[in-house]
């Protein structure tokens, strides 16, 4: 893959190869590149933009009540939930076909699965005992848990919805 890049003074031009073992996280990183610039900014546009002095819409800075817009100015419903859906399939076309569904996000909940996961992985490493716990506790997952680096037991953790969310502040 050649890559065009720059930054600062240096224009690079990068002939990258993947390691096969990489090439779904490179994807699936694009991917979700792709769809948070151009599915969610096209979107926002096109159900919240409205028309600047130059005739381009663009994205208001503050809601009815003067407060700032934000992305959660666009309240969930049905509605919303369809119009989203079809906002984005319309901004990713350009890149193949997506099928995709909306359900409300409910907040607090954005503490990722990944990082639940690499919580709970790493609160027990760095003791003897809880460490082998946990390789016997994820074992029952996937057996190359007895063995595995760190990273690879958080992918373990992740991949079996392990760990959990810290309460949130009162």
């Amino acid at each position: 893959m050649q890559i065009p890049f720059n930054t600062g003074n240096f224009d690079l031009s990068i002939d990258f190869e993947l390691n096969e073992d990489t090439k779904d996280k490179v994807l699936k990183s694009g991917a979700i590149y792709i769809v948070q610039r151009d599915g969610a900014s096209k979107a926002y546009l096109d159900l919240c933009g409205v028309e600047n002095d130059k005739g381009k819409k663009q994205l208001p800075k503050t809601n009815d009540d003067g407060s700032e817009w934000t992305r959660k100015s666009l309240p969930y419903s049905a509605e919303n939930a369809d119009a989203m859906v079809a906002a984005f399939i319309k901004a990713l076309k350009p890149y193949g076909t997506a099928t995709i569904t909306a359900s409300e996000h409910v907040s607090g909940a954005e503490v990722s699965p990944m990082k639940r996961a690499t919580e709970f992985v790493d609160s027990l490493l760095g003791n003897a005992q809880n460490e082998a716990t946990l390789r016997q506790f994820l074992s029952m997952y996937d057996a190359k848990a007895a063995d595995a680096d760190r990273e690879g037991l958080i992918e373990i953790a992740n991949a079996n919805g392990v760990g959990k969310a810290k309460p949130k502040a009162a």
